[in-house]
């Protein structure tokens, strides 16, 4: 039996310590069937010692082997059970790797309760950048503060800044979660430094590249069509290609952003038309008298066109939608404004620059940040006054005039 004689050399409290926490007692009265409570030395040359140990979950007496290369590995992994037991961390962990915690972590912490779009994030993250890494293929009891530390400082030489930030927030809660579920003792996740982000610039359009665009693009063209939409509401791509005609009431001016277009995390290159991101989202846009009238013009030839299609025509009753009615990508989007912006010889810009310049040229104007906050959908204000904020007129000059020629004395 353990005592403060064997060969493993706990003495004194030690001894007590051990005999309370693993149960040694009934370890002695279990000699006879061949468990062994001593260390003893394989033919391999390593040794090896059954602890009993209570488990944290269950309060159940139970059995594990302890190896190592001498009698003090030994003593040191006994030591580690005995903390590990004390601190309640459940002894199953053994031998989990960092990945499969992750796929754990997927499945029951968010699956079915984030979005669809940050499922889909969150598992692309792990399956691209972290399976298969030595951080990955780590026991996840073993993975280190210095370990997350390397593996961000070598991720950060293909990766961007702001994507680094998303794969920190997943590896983050993952091992904060492992942590509850007594997987570990603490996450190691703490104090990691990553880049700094770059701050994207705003680069709107000034009216001479508006005017180019819309012309190249063509009068009365799909994508003419959307750009003049986003021009005047400042909505997000995918915003714009979830746009039902039901949500545009023509008698109000205004149209109600319910919905937008977005990957379906369940398939493969398959689209959804899903929730927005933030309840801040979901809003009313006043419609101006261009944009009514493009709009109307619009619906008339897209009635043509599904009448020519007939039963072929899907009817999702989207605005703007591929020929058949299905879901336009918001990356088409993209690629579509790329490729204009490339024909037309304008500096290079992406198709979020159309919402800046939404704002911009509202802000620029003297309009109300509030106003505009509200429209682009942004959850507070400050969100709108840190991106466009220096875009606001007047300087420290023109304040102190302004506020003197109010008193008027």
């Amino acid at each position: 039996m353990i005592s403060s004689e064997t060969s493993v050399g706990f003495v004194g409290s030690q001894s007590k310590r051990l005999k309370e926490i693993l149960g040694v007692e009934n370890m002695a009265k279990r000699r006879e069937n061949g468990a062994g409570t001593e260390p003893k030395q394989g033919t391999n040359g390593r040794w090896f010692m059954q602890v009993s140990y209570k488990d944290p979950e269950t309060g159940d007496l139970k059995r594990t082997t302890v190896r190592g290369e001498s009698q003090a590995e030994i003593k040191s992994k006994v030591k580690n059970l005995i903390r590990k037991t004390e601190a309640g961390i459940s002894l199953k962990s053994k031998g989990v790797t960092f990945q499969e915690w992750l796929d754990t972590w997927l499945e029951v912490n968010k699956k079915n309760v984030v979005t669809g779009r940050s499922y889909y994030i969150y598992k692309n993250i792990v399956d691209k950048h972290i399976k298969e890494t030595k951080l990955g293929k780590m026991p996840l009891e073993k993975v280190k503060r210095a370990d997350l530390q390397k593996y961000f400082n070598e991720k950060s030489a293909e990766l961007s800044p702001k994507y680094l930030e998303t794969i920190k927030v997943v590896i983050s809660d993952a091992l904060n979660v492992a942590e509850l579920d007594s997987m570990i003792l603490k996450s190691p996740c703490k104090n990691i430094k990553l880049p700094a982000v770059v701050k994207e610039e705003i680069n709107p359009l000034n009216i001479d590249e508006v005017k180019l665009l819309l012309d190249t693009a063509g009068t009365g063209s799909l994508f003419y069509n959307v750009l003049i939409c986003a021009l005047y509401t400042g909505m997000r791509r995918g915003e714009i290609c979830g746009l039902r005609w039901q949500d545009i009431d023509f008698n109000k001016k205004q149209i109600a952003v319910k919905q937008q277009a977005k990957e379906d995390p369940t398939k493969e290159n398959s689209l959804i038309l899903g929730t927005l991101k933030t309840p801040a989202a979901y809003r009313t846009i006043p419609m101006d008298n261009r944009l009514m009238a493009v709009l109307k013009w619009y619906q008339a030839q897209q009635n043509k066109a599904k009448g020519n299609l007939g039963k072929a025509y899907n009817d999702l009753g989207l605005v703007f939608s591929k020929p058949t009615g299905d879901i336009m990508s918001p990356n088409v989007v993209s690629q579509r404004f790329h490729r204009l912006i490339v024909k037309t010889g304008i500096p290079k810009r992406t198709f979020h620059q159309v919402r800046h310049t939404f704002a911009s040229v509202a802000i620029s104007q003297g309009l109300s940040i509030q106003a505009v906050s509200k429209i682009l959908g942004h959850e507070k204000t400050s969100i709108t006054f840190d991106i466009y904020g220096h875009l606001m007129t007047g300087d420290a000059e023109t304040v102190v005039k302004v506020v003197a020629a109010y008193y008027g004395i």
